[in-house]
């Protein structure tokens, strides 16, 4: 009798790895890496201007390996492919996942005792399967449809020219926070800078007219503001022959409290007459025969954004932490030993995902590039893939993935 030799299916083989918490585990420890990454290495600014700056920075912490370092790219890890193919990887198995699971719990219904735990594990892994795509899906709706400015100066009343994106009005909330007047349009306050608005009178009190810059027309009251890519602004009295330059001492990026210097010139000749800070609310400074009246303000740092997927961002992290919990609790009774690690996952699932919803609610996104966030972030992912290889049986026969 001739034998018969058995064929591996391979894409059995594929399903097992896929489906294995091993493999979820390993893409988890691998993101949790990436996250830790810009915390000990220091990402490149997209604005120009703040390239130089960081570069000797960067030199001088660094030294011989800055080279070596940027060829790795990991100076620009977020405008890299990288974070793309990790996401899209972990889509992928959470979705081999679910389905497997899915597929064990409809095959085994009937056969567990309603007192078990085990249905409510798998149903729980499934729930949260179902957050953490969602909140990919989220982010993927985000990427394609949404939009975002940062970095704008704005002032209630004021219309902002978002290129590519139309005009957006802004306005008053009842708060007195800045808000957007168009559907569909988030502001995000993310700053205040500081501003002074100026008025120039004569001998006689006769108002002059102010002017920004030559191409600019005069006007009776001025407002300017200092803003963080050029902290000192001038403006000019024509008719009293003097240039004004108003600046911040320290070289941190102008804040709305920080201390003003204003500075007077004599044209055409600039020579300098005086300096005065701006220490009070409003004040006088004369110069010679002029006088001006200026007032202190401050102006608003906003993020103006088009987000249609921020509402399954916010579900797909609550439905997540929720299934993830619950799976937690379903948990059967371990070892002392390994006691405290689901209950150190389930703090760190609270912290990671309130964070995050914090995040979301108050800027729009679900990173804010800090040091506390990406250390949580990647503690949490390690845990989580400690936890999904400390008890490979239990996971087994809840129908939610095995080893291969």
């Amino acid at each position: 009798m001739a034998q018969t030799t058995h064929k591996r299916d391979p894409w059995r083989l594929v399903w097992r790895l896929a489906t294995a918490d091993r493999s979820l585990a390993i893409l988890l420890l691998v993101l949790a890496l990436y996250v830790s990454v810009p915390v000990l290495v220091p990402q490149a600014p997209t604005a120009p201007l703040a390239a130089d700056r960081w570069l000797s920075q960067v030199q001088a912490r660094f030294g011989t390996a800055t080279g070596t370092l940027y060829r790795l790219g990991l100076f620009s890890l977020a405008s890299s492919p990288l974070p793309r193919l990790l996401l899209t990887a972990t889509a992928f198995l959470l979705l081999t996942r679910t389905a497997a699971g899915a597929e064990a719990l409809w095959n085994d219904r009937g056969q567990e005792s309603r007192a078990s735990p085990l249905p409510w594990t798998g149903l729980s892994m499934g729930l949260a399967h179902a957050g953490f795509l969602l909140l990919l899906l989220g982010l993927l709706v985000g990427q394609v449809r949404g939009w975002r400015a940062g970095g704008r100066i704005g002032r209630a009343g004021d219309v902002l020219d978002i290129a590519g994106h139309g005009e957006v009005v802004l306005e008053n909330d009842q708060s007195g926070n800045i808000r957007s007047g168009r559907p569909g349009v988030t502001v995000y306050t993310v700053g205040r800078g500081p501003e002074v608005t100026v008025r120039a009178y004569d001998a006689e009190g006769r108002p002059l007219e102010l002017q920004r810059t030559p191409r600019e027309a005069t006007v009776w009251e001025l407002t300017v503001p200092l803003v963080p890519e050029s902290p000192e602004a001038y403006f000019a009295v024509p008719d009293a022959e003097l240039v004004c330059r108003v600046s911040q001492p320290s070289s941190a990026e102008p804040t709305a409290d920080a201390l003003l210097r204003l500075e007077t010139f004599r044209t055409p000749t600039g020579e300098p007459i005086q300096t005065v800070e701006v220490t009070e609310e409003e004040m006088e400074v004369a110069v010679e025969e002029t006088r001006l009246v200026i007032r202190r303000g401050s102006y608003f740092i906003l993020d103006v954004a088009h987000d249609p997927g921020r509402w399954l961002k916010g579900a797909g992290l609550i439905l997540g932490a929720v299934g993830l919990l619950g799976r937690l609790a379903c948990s059967q009774r371990r070892p002392r030993w390994r006691s405290a690690l689901p209950l150190a996952l389930a703090l760190l699932s609270l912290a990671t995902a309130g964070t995050a919803l914090w995040n979301l609610a108050a800027t729009g996104l679900l990173w804010d590039n800090s040091p506390v966030q990406a250390g949580l972030t990647a503690l949490w992912l390690a845990v989580l893939a400690a936890e999904l290889t400390s008890s490979p049986q239990e996971r087994t026969e809840a129908g939610t993935g095995g080893e291969v």
